[in-house]
């Protein structure tokens, strides 16, 4: 007989009763906690930014610049400033962006934008990079060259946009949108 236990097993019952409710309890916080991380994903994934260059013309303010056509160009009253335009789809802010730009032909010709703090939900600003002899006149439509945009969202996961001004075709191509983090 082990110690504790009565003749009539009623202890021995408790003590099997007690495994089943840990056991139970166990099982409960593991399915708990999946629900909760997925209820979490799905939190981060509706908050999510997703930016965009823009290329369609339509009429932007730019804070210090005016109004001015959404579209990737050397700025003609200050022909040392490249503007690419970028807009917020998604349906969270973007925090931290910064762009980066390359040569359509070399690219180990690349500048540096000026860093966005944040970019709020269906919000377009533009991106300012010092020009570069090889990203056009000012005045005029840029330059093939390649858009390299990161940003984080609201859960710091990070994401990257990138795509492909063609010059030819007054456009960008080649939009991808990827997770990073």
């Amino acid at each position: 007989m082990i110690p504790g236990l009565s003749e009539s097993g009623a202890s021995e019952a408790t003590a099997y009763g007690t495994i089943g409710l840990a056991a139970v309890t166990l099982i409960s916080l593991v399915f708990g906690w999946k629900a909760l991380r997925q209820g979490q994903r799905e939190v981060e994934e509706a908050h999510r930014p997703v930016l965009v260059p823009v290329d369609d013309r339509r009429t932007i303010l730019l804070p210090g610049r005016g109004e001015k056509q959404a579209a990737p160009r050397v700025l003609k009253e200050y022909p040392t400033i490249a503007m690419i335009p970028i807009e917020n789809v998604g349906s969270g802010a973007a925090l931290s962006v910064r762009g980066r730009i390359e040569s359509g032909l070399d690219t180990s010709s690349s500048i540096e934008g000026k860093p966005l703090a944040a970019l709020g939900k269906g919000a377009a600003k533009a991106l300012w990079f010092t020009a570069a002899p090889w990203l056009g006149d000012p005045g005029g439509s840029a330059a093939d060259f390649a858009l390299s945009v990161s940003y984080e969202d609201i859960g710091q996961g990070s994401w990257l946009t990138t795509a492909r001004w063609d010059a030819s075709k007054d456009r960008f191509d080649a939009i991808k949108i990827s997770r990073t983090r």
